[in-house]
């Protein structure tokens, strides 16, 4: 009987000592100065990067360190900088047996994570330590290099999971931000790393002007182009000015409109060459125009009703092409007129193209009465007036010079019966009454000598 009390009270102690060694041995072990460097050299041995934290605590399969950077600028990872208050990880136990640090999941409340972008080869794009999962809430993401530009986002949420070996895949989402210096929101998307490369897909967004934008496709990020693959995009916006004068084009188009393309190429700030298909549809478009200034023209009550249109509606297919987009057609219309025709846009804001105007009889009414014989008129009593675009989206320009010419210069075909009051009035415009004038100074006899 006493030995078996004496073997009951054996395993007890052990139990005991078992249990205060698992429960607070980690902890003296934490502590110790060896212990800490031995985990510092293994982050950077897994890295290749420099390592450091304030102070780390925990269990025999978990530990929280705090006051944590991670420094790799000086390695081929394209991670650049982390930064993090605290990090929560959790490890496997076995590995430890053989001296080897295996974390499982890695966890931060905050923080601050940098990368770098170099197109490197994929095996670079990767978690800089060896860990399943890695976790981050409501921290801060820099991605230089994204595009050419530096994306900023703010309150991000990111998860990155490896699902095998050289691969990893994930989602974040992401309050604020800023891609160069255009405004976004409520970014999110999803991404995936294999020996095909790096790819971004299902991106979401909030542009400018609350305009959303969605992308179903990919981006490649591990080469040094990062080329649009084969991709849809769709932009939805209920305030037209708001999204172009945001991403620096123009405040001179207003509205609403939906777009969609499909694209592939490169869209970079140095080198621009898309190549895609697209349409939109556009409803209560308004455009400020400037509009040419012509003697006798500047009371004229067409162009005052041309300096601003509004209540546009129709629908437009464009084409992308290197550094242009080709709409073609442009069919616009309201309760007064419509529009049909062509227009070239650069991405450097260039514009120009043409269009024929249709105007009903209200508007053309307008028109003065000089001019009123220069312009066809349709089996729908519309007036037809052809004119260019010109000048940049920040400044469109229109010109009707050669209607103009052709009004005054031939006024007897072009007019009819205003005849000479309209050379008299606006004849002069395009030199001919300075030529006339000439001719006349040339018919004087010369003086005597």
């Amino acid at each position: 009987m006493k030995q078996i009390v004496r073997l009951v009270l054996v395993l007890l102690i052990l139990g005991v000592v078992v249990f205060v060694g698992f429960k607070f041995g980690p902890r003296v072990v934490y502590m110790l100065p060896p212990f800490q460097s031995w985990v510092v050299g293994q982050i950077n041995g897994q890295s290749g990067g420099n390592f450091e934290f304030d102070s780390i605590t925990g269990s025999i399969e978990r530990a929280s360190l705090e006051g944590v950077f991670l420094d790799m600028r000086e390695s081929e990872n394209n991670l650049f900088q982390g930064k993090f208050p605290a990090l929560d990880v959790s490890f496997a136990f076995a590995p430890l047996l053989k001296l080897s640090l295996d974390l499982t999941t890695v966890s931060a409340q905050g923080g601050d994570i940098t990368l770098k972008l170099k197109g490197n080869k994929v095996e670079n794009i990767r978690l800089p330590i060896n860990a399943e999962a890695f976790l981050m809430k409501q921290g801060n993401l820099t991605i230089q290099n994204f595009q050419g530009y530096d994306l900023v986002l703010k309150q991000v949420d990111l998860t990155v999971n490896v699902v095998g070996e050289g691969e990893l895949e994930g989602s974040f989402n992401a309050g604020l931000g800023t891609a160069g210096q255009v405004e976004i929101k409520s970014l999110s998307g999803s991404f995936s790393m294999n020996k095909g490369g790096l790819r971004v897909t299902k991106i979401t967004a909030t542009l400018p002007g609350e305009s959303s934008l969605a992308l179903e496709g990919s981006l490649n990020l591990d080469s040094q182009d990062q080329a649009v693959n084969d991709s849809r995009f769709s932009v939805t916006t209920d305030d037209v000015k708001g999204l172009l004068n945001g991403l620096g084009y123009s405040e001179s188009f207003g509205g609403n409109a939906q777009v969609s393309f499909n694209a592939y190429g490169r869209f970079r700030p140095d080198v621009k060459d898309i190549t895609g298909k697209g349409n939109g549809e556009l409803s209560s478009i308004s455009a400020a125009v400037n509009l040419p200034s012509y003697p006798g023209f500047e009371n004229s009550g067409i162009l005052n009703d041309l300096k601003l249109i509004e209540n546009m509606k129709g629908r437009v297919i464009f084409t992308l092409k290197k550094d242009m987009i080709y709409v073609k057609p442009l069919d616009l219309s309201n309760d007064k007129l419509s529009v049909l025709g062509s227009v070239e846009v650069g991405y450097d804001q260039s514009l120009t193209g043409n269009q024929t105007l249709k105007a009903k009889p209200e508007l053309a009414a307008g028109i003065p009465s000089v001019a009123q014989g220069a312009f066809k008129v349709n089996e729908n009593k519309e007036t037809i007036i052809p004119f260019y675009f010109a000048g940049t989206t920040q400044k469109p320009a229109v010109t009707i010079d050669s209607v103009v010419a052709k009004t005054f210069l031939n006024p007897v075909n072009a007019v009819g019966g205003v005849g000479k009051a309209a050379t008299g009035i606006l004849g002069g415009l395009f030199g001919g009454g300075k030529k006339d004038e000439k001719k006349s100074e040339s018919a004087k006899p010369a003086p005597a000598r």
